[in-house]
């Protein structure tokens, strides 16, 4: 008369045997051992062979639970922890559910659209219902359409996901997607869990905040998707054509560093509004950061630098913005290091535009209500900056900034007005060349702008 999860090695099998209730299973067949700990079996475990069953043991309100993976297991369908419905899989009311995967693997290889994990809360904050993946792989190989490795996209999803040393892989579609209602403005750790797709998103974020992690794509499709959505103390990396970071709503994201190779690094939708601060951005061939918005849409971008190949840094469409602190440059021949910067981006301050090529750090073009207070701009072989305004209603102010380009070329002017019919202020500004036959100002034809306490070093005729 064994007892449910004795266990026995079977001499003429020569086998580890565990008895589930109605018959003796080799724990090496199946899906392996599962252990699961309730704080209502007083710290005696059950053992299970399938995954979805060892979870059904967690459903109890309010309870708090501990399932440990003691073997890689590979599952066919779909593992369910939802709050609502019926059945398997459905009306999980614990508390706190922490997976434990030990070391080992948990794979979905099957030909479809099934998940590994499919995870909801209900919509009652008060349950501070949390989920805890940790010491472990999740892989999903071989899908077919939309997938993911943990999906968490539930209406009125009020709960929390936190991680520990997880790697989560996706071949073929999105890895993680984390759509979950705040239950406090708290960073959830991620504990320094790495998310990678070859064919996806790797990590998708909506409404939630999170910290500590690492994202790889190895694809055209972005690395990041945040939305609505705060994120510190993380790295992304794309290594194929797609962007870093994908931003958009009201998102906040702090000490980071981003690495692409032809994609964007941060791709700022029309709709974003938020904060990004104290990072670190490079690309081979991609555009560092590109934003486009309304004047309903502000944004605020400081403390960082952004370092990029044949590429524009700062690509700024963005109608109503300030950056401040950075160090922004390129190596390009044929490309602005600053482009753009367009109608009511109020205020660039306090930074450093350098292009290491034979391009111009800045290119002011068709601007209004834009603002630069205290940059220097840098061409290693070319003009520092070129400004183009070609109607009475583009403005823009230059105030204790500094245009050099070190140049030794007839050509190496500091400045290059190519279109002077709005209005050009520069005050209390340094103007630089490296060739006594270069120009601190120049134009190829007459051009009105206002220049007052500035300074003209190295031209035999400054303007």
């Amino acid at each position: 008369s064994p007892s449910v999860g004795d266990f026995v090695y079977d001499t003429d099998l020569s086998s580890l045997q565990r008895y589930n209730g109605s018959s003796w299973i080799s724990v090496a067949n199946g899906y392996g051992l599962i252990e699961v700990i309730t704080d209502s079996d007083n710290g005696i475990p059950k053992y299970f062979t399938d995954l979805q069953t060892a979870l059904e043991e967690c459903k109890a309100v309010g309870s708090v639970c501990v399932v440990t993976l003691h073997s890689n297991i590979t599952i066919t369908s779909t593992i369910n922890i939802k709050k609502g419905g019926t059945g398997v899989g459905n009306v999980y009311l614990y508390k706190d559910l922490t997976i434990d995967f030990n070391g080992f693997t948990l794979t979905n290889n099957e030909v479809d659209a099934s998940y590994c994990f499919d995870v909801s809360f209900g919509n009652i904050p008060s349950e501070n219902r949390q989920i805890t993946f940790k010491n472990g792989t999740v892989n999903r190989t071989s899908g077919t359409g939309t997938h993911y490795a943990l999906f968490s996209d539930y209406g009125e999803n009020d709960g929390r996901v936190l991680m520990s040393d997880m790697l989560w892989y996706c071949e073929n579609s999105n890895t993680v997607r984390l759509d979950i209602d705040e239950l406090d403005a708290s960073y959830n750790d991620f504990g320094g869990s790495t998310f990678v797709s070859d064919a996806g998103i790797p990590l998708k974020i909506e409404n939630y905040n999170c910290k500590n992690f690492s994202t790889i794509s190895n694809s055209s499709i972005g690395s990041l998707n945040l939305l609505n959505a705060k994120a510190m103390n993380f790295d992304v990396l794309n290594t194929s054509t797609g962007d870093g970071i994908d931003i958009s709503r009201t998102s906040d994201i702090t000490h980071f560093k981003v690495k692409t190779i032809s994609g964007i690094g941060i791709d700022c939708s029309g709709d974003f509004q938020g904060a990004c601060s104290h990072f670190y951005v490079e690309t081979s061939t991609g555009e560092g950061i590109d934003t486009a918005g309304g004047t309903t849409y502000k944004l605020k971008f400081s403390n960082f630098e952004v370092k990029c190949g044949d590429a524009v840094c700062i690509d700024s469409n963005h109608r109503n913005g300030i950056m401040s602190n950075f160090l922004i440059s390129n190596n390009s021949s044929s490309k602005y290091t600053l482009s753009g910067v367009n109608d009511n981006t109020r205020t660039y301050s306090n930074g450093t535009v350098i292009n290491y090529g034979s391009g111009s750090a800045l290119q002011s073009y068709n601007v209004s209500g834009v603002e630069f207070n205290n940059v220097t701009f840098i061409s290693k072989l070319g003009i520092a900056s070129v400004i183009h305004l070609d109607n009475a209603a583009r403005n823009v102010d230059f105030y204790r900034c500094t245009f050099q380009s070190q140049w030794s070329d007839v050509g190496g002017h500091a400045v290059n007005i190519t279109k002077s019919t709005g209005s050009i202020r520069i005050s209390n500004c340094n103007f630089k060349v490296a060739n006594t036959s270069a120009n601190c100002l120049y134009s190829s034809s007459a051009k009105t702008i206002s220049v007052g306490n500035s300074g003209f070093t190295g031209a035999t005729t400054p303007i």
